[in-house]
């Protein structure tokens, strides 16, 4: 039997959604446009799930987050959704919108070991409780640049996923121990060497955060993957075919879509 929760998701998937909303996606998500229609239609029944659940709060700076910054957050993270159980969907409980960068504090220890408060510019973060933040200018500019293999929205979405293990070390919660077992040996081997790549200055196919830490570099990964899925396929073949498996999704089947979306 379905719990309540359950039940009010599948009953909210299966509500059509306002032709406002599938406008704003058709108009606003350039993501939405490339996919096939059995996934478009399965991100429109992922979206009424997470626009019911998920609260939106206007960061300082901002007056409001209206409706079309609502769906076009979530639309942009249902793409990482899709074809997931509901009971499988990873928390997300609050959305904060930054109308652009923003500053946080927070506590670091220098190399002398004493601890100081720091102002860091930020784009977005992904909180273990359910919390995401953004900045407004990234998610809207994302929403319509979709094959530089840079999208905030894609990034925070794949720290909540990692983070549904109760720890974020870039291993998502996965099927059995033989996939785990591949995707440790994987992901491990080619984080190693994009360390090493970054360190030498080498050109890399992901962004050079990526090798910041494994948590970062599945975020990053999973940006690239999406959005430059014939360059990530080419440099990393093993994890493309993990990540398919993973999200659900072969992007190399709409990337002529990606490249000539307009910007």
């Amino acid at each position: 039997m379905l719990s309540r929760t359950g039940w009010s998701r599948s009953r909210r998937k299966r509500t059509r959604l306002p032709d406002a909303w599938t406008a704003l996606l058709e108009q606003r998500v350039a993501y939405y446009g490339c996919l096939p229609e059995a996934d478009q239609a399965e991100l429109r029944g992922l979206l009424q799930v997470l626009l019911g659940e998920t609260g939106f709060e206007a960061g300082a700076g901002l007056d409001e987050v209206d409706l079309a910054m609502r769906v076009i957050i979530a639309a942009q993270a249902c793409v990482l959704l899709l074809h997931r159980p509901l009971s499988d969907l990873p928390k997300l409980n609050t959305v904060i919108v930054y109308p652009g960068v923003y500053r946080a504090r927070e506590r670091q220890r220098t190399a002398e070991g004493t601890e100081v408060d720091v102002a860091e510019a930020r784009h977005g973060e992904s909180w273990s409780h359910g919390v995401l933040l953004f900045s407004w200018e990234d998610v809207a500019y994302d929403a319509v640049r979709v094959d530089d293999g840079e999208n905030i929205v894609f990034h925070e979405v794949a720290h909540a996923l990692d983070e549904q293990t109760g720890e974020s070390d870039g291993v998502p919660p996965l099927p059995d121990r033989q996939v785990a077992d591949a995707w440790e040996k994987a992901f491990g081997e080619a984080y190693e060497n994009l360390v090493r790549d970054v360190r030498l200055r080498h050109k890399t196919v992901l962004d050079s955060y990526a090798a910041e830490d494994p948590a970062e570099f599945f975020a990053v990964a999973s940006e690239t993957f999406l959005e430059a899925p014939r360059a990530f396929r080419s440099a990393y073949p093993d994890l493309y075919g993990l990540l398919a498996n993973f999200y659900h999704l072969d992007p190399l089947n709409w990337a002529d879509c990606l490249a000539a979306a307009p910007n």
